[in-house]
């Protein structure tokens, strides 16, 4: 296992952009999962993060 790699398990964040997009890809699928439609309305949330962004 690389140093980064390591760090990497411990929740490191290298890259922030990159982060951002990985949490808002989460919060899509939750909710996609949940009521099988991305066309999320006003207000509508997932992992507490608005889902309509």
């Amino acid at each position: 296992m690389t140093d980064r790699l390591g760090l990497k398990q411990l929740g490191i964040v290298w890259d922030t952009a990159d982060a951002g997009f990985e949490e808002n890809i989460a919060a899509a699928r939750a909710f996609y999962a949940e009521h099988g439609t991305l066309a999320a309305p006003r207000g509508a949330v997932a992992l507490d993060k608005p889902a309509r962004q």
